[in-house]
């Protein structure tokens, strides 16, 4: 986009959104401390943050969405359990519970995966085949 990117003022609009139980204001912070962490930014809180400080509170803002029903909250929180971003140590268990808990094609297909390395073959069956269902094609 041409627009300039306004760190200060899209949190400030996220935060109307969280004020009104939307979910995808608690998506929105998410991706904000997502993104500074990565760049180093601390334009987001009173007193600079570690990046794993910023990881935690972006996976605090997606758990927020997700309970609420936000698909891509729920793949996000998957994906940062597989990895171990922002919640202490990996759990690629619970981050598969996650990625299915989606819906998204995308999550079954990770999913599928995950049941494949656990030597689970009907959930890995299942899951590519909803995957597939869904749209996901290899």
């Amino acid at each position: 986009s041409e627009l300039p990117f306004n760190m200060k003022e899209a949190k400030r609009y996220f935060e109307l959104a969280i004020a009104s139980h939307n979910p995808d204001g608690h998506f929105g912070m998410a991706t904000l401390f997502v993104s500074a962490a990565a760049s180093n930014d601390d334009s987001l809180t009173k007193k600079p943050l570690s990046q794993d400080k910023k990881l935690a509170r972006a996976v605090k803002h997606l758990e927020s969405a997700a309970y609420q029903g936000h698909a891509f909250a729920m793949f996000n929180l998957g994906l940062a359990h597989i990895y171990g971003y922002g919640v202490g140590a990996v759990d690629l268990a619970r981050g598969a519970e996650w990625l299915v808990q989606s819906g998204l094609p995308e999550g079954y297909f990770a999913a599928s995966h995950h049941a494949a390395a656990v030597g689970d073959r009907a959930k890995q069956a299942r899951y590519k085949r909803l995957a597939e269902e869904l749209g996901y094609f290899e």
